[in-house]
């Protein structure tokens, strides 16, 4: 019984912390598309 709820446990620390590497990862994505914006309005 307890090994069961430790592991479920466990998948959801790790599903939240997978969720925090995407959250990581998109937010110097959201930079890069802005300023991709701005060059493609100077540009165009």
């Amino acid at each position: 019984m307890n090994n069961v709820r430790r592991g479920r446990y466990e998948l959801r620390r790790r599903r939240k912390g997978a969720l925090e590497r995407l959250l990581d990862v998109s937010e110097p994505d959201k930079r890069q598309q802005e300023e991709i914006e701005t060059l493609q309005k100077r540009i165009g």
